[in-house]
């Protein structure tokens, strides 16, 4: 997992995990996915960052959320990509979370 602030080599490949917690007073729909929606993407290869099976999770349970492989950019850098739960009809919802 990538820390904050941590600095990757050029090309490397990682993870990321967050923890989040279901702060709301309904449960996330069993549908929900972790997405990308902004910046840069850290694909590891042409098809793009792909959605992440997420799940039902209840009001105020606790989870850790991963993105799936990722890969650093060649070039050194600052680089930031945006990522928003999604239900299973198409609705992003709740704060964006990073990876910076």
């Amino acid at each position: 997992n990538i820390t904050d602030g941590q600095v990757i080599a050029p090309g490397a490949e990682f993870l990321k995990a967050w923890v989040m917690r279901n702060g709301g007073s309904r449960p996330w729909p069993e549908g929900t996915e972790l997405v990308f929606v902004a910046g840069k993407s850290f694909a590891k290869d042409n098809s793009g960052v792909q959605p992440q099976l997420v799940g039902a999770v209840q009001p105020n349970e606790q989870i850790d959320l991963w993105t799936g492989e990722l890969k650093a950019p060649e070039i050194p850098g600052r680089y930031v990509a945006y990522y928003r739960l999604r239900d299973g009809e198409g609705n992003l919802f709740g704060h964006s979370i990073w990876l910076e």
